[in-house]
């Protein structure tokens, strides 16, 4: 058996990875690999990570860095996806292979964070965390909110598809988000036209544009599914307050004739919604995927601006310090606790935190300064 070479990729040998990515993932009726996720079989990026059998392309992994914008500051990351490996070559731990040296390429790339679309034993065994806390919420055209609001329209609102003149309007408001990834115009545009997600459920998507009083005041990216019956959409990706995202909602179950709409939210978003929606269902989900600190010193001073956005004061309050590749120390007010890497995870980016012998005063500045809000993933940059 001939030793395979595992190294990125050469710009003439990303026609490979997408024909072998359309063998795995693809039937004839869904749009190619490389037309659905541009970024991750990108050239001019030189990403993709594959193990060879001389010339042949056996086994990939797509990478696409990116920044997380968090209003006062960035987070330097690496998405994972598209992981494939030809039939004839599984079983032979590749994967296991491939996924370390993606690891010391992000090292090397100064990430600080690895988000990976899939949540394997395999990247588990590579400490790659479950992690967020968001809920899942189900709206269903039969609920009496959506036929009330068929009866009694507000004139103040428009709802309508999103046009030419409105990208720098819409990208602008989007930076008021809590969290997002990083995007220009003309990178919107090519994710909205590539339709990564939709692509994988036999969908495609839309921009819906809310204007209140004349003023454009949010928008919403839809994931509409291509079928004719029980029709259930998804918000990949919304701003707005709470009276605009209702009215997102409702437009786009009538004008698609959803029987469900599912949106991702924050614990924060729901009180009105729940009140607004009472045939609402929800559920507490994680977020896409799973997650892996590369460089948790690195990470500690890029959040430093947000938390002290949250009333960090000084260095006494908060450290953190590498015990080795995956165990730190973590240090408040002078009392110190080892953390796993997943119990890290959950400390810097969960709602909740459990771990012995921690203090109801530790949670309580915890909560102050974290949860660490990252974007959902089922979004435009999906891969």
């Amino acid at each position: 058996m001939r030793e395979l070479t595992i190294r990125t990729l050469f710009a003439s040998e990303y026609q490979q990875a997408i024909d072998l990515a359309n063998r795995t993932f693809r039937s004839k009726e869904q749009k190619s690999m490389g037309d659905a996720f541009p970024h991750v079989f990108s050239k001019p990026l030189g990403q993709g990570i594959g193990a060879f059998d001389q010339d042949r392309l056996v086994s990939y992994m797509g990478l696409v860095p990116a920044f997380i914008d968090m209003n006062v500051t960035q987070i330097s990351s690496c998405l994972l996806g598209s992981v494939c490996t030809d039939i004839d070559y599984r079983g032979r731990g590749l994967a296991s292979k491939l996924l370390a040296k993606v690891f010391h390429h992000v090292e090397e790339a100064s990430a600080s964070l690895l988000f990976v679309s899939g949540d394997r034993p395999l990247y588990q065994r590579a400490h790659c965390s479950a992690f967020g806390s968001f809920q899942e919420c189900t709206f269903v055209r039969s609920g009496t909110e959506i036929e009330e609001a068929s009866r009694h329209q507000d004139l103040s609102w428009e709802i309508r598809d999103l046009n030419s003149t409105d990208w720098l309007t819409i990208l602008k408001i989007r930076k008021k988000l809590a969290s997002t990834i990083s995007t220009t115009p003309y990178e919107w545009a090519t994710l909205l036209e590539s339709e990564a997600f939709s692509s994988c459920f036999h969908a495609y998507t839309r921009i819906l544009v809310a204007k209140h009083n004349d003023v454009v005041s949010g928008y919403a990216v839809v994931s509409i599914p291509l079928g004719h019956e029980h029709l259930s959409g998804t918000i990949l990706e919304w701003y707005g307050d709470q009276t605009c995202l209702q009215h997102m909602i409702i437009a786009a179950i009538r004008r698609w004739g959803l029987e469900k709409l599912v949106v991702y939210l924050d614990e924060s978003d729901l009180f009105s919604l729940d009140t607004a929606f009472t045939t609402m269902e929800r559920r507490p989900v994680k977020n896409q995927g799973t997650v892996a600190i590369i460089n948790a010193e690195q990470l500690y001073e890029e959040i430093l601006p947000d938390v002290i956005s949250r009333g960090y004061q000084d260095d006494d309050q908060l450290q953190f310090h590498p015990l080795n590749k995956n165990t730190w120390e973590i240090v408040i007010n002078n009392r110190s606790w080892v953390m796993s890497h997943e119990e890290l995870v959950a400390f810097l980016f969960d709602n909740q935190f459990e771990k012995e012998d921690w203090g109801k005063e530790e949670e309580l500045l915890r909560r102050a300064w974290f949860p660490i809000k990252l974007p959902y993933l089922i979004s435009l940059h999906y891969v």
